[in-house]
């Protein structure tokens, strides 16, 4: 089983993690900063605050490649469009 572990807020990360393998980022304006100093053997995810194209760009920028999208697909009127607005260009 993986471990997980989740990051609401900017905080030096402790210099070993032996058993987190995937890491999910609450907070879009941290994530950059956190992705930056995440050990190349942890996964990051974006969990939070993807509502549009522009923040999973952004997130990809920022070498994140996993987002966790929820509440935005269900507050869309149109579902299956919002889906693929998000993936447009990828």
């Amino acid at each position: 089983m993986e471990s997980t572990i989740t990051i609401s807020r900017f905080h030096p990360l402790p210099e070993h993690f032996p058993f987190i393998k995937i890491c999910g980022l609450t907070d879009p304006d941290n994530a950059l900063r956190v992705t930056a100093v995440l050990p190349a053997d942890i996964v990051p995810v974006a969990a939070s605050g993807i509502s549009c194209r522009q923040d999973i760009k952004t997130g990809v920028d920022a070498v994140i490649y996993n987002f966790l999208v929820g509440e935005s697909i269900v507050r869309a009127t149109d579902r299956k469009a919002f889906i693929h607005s998000l993936l447009q260009d990828a």
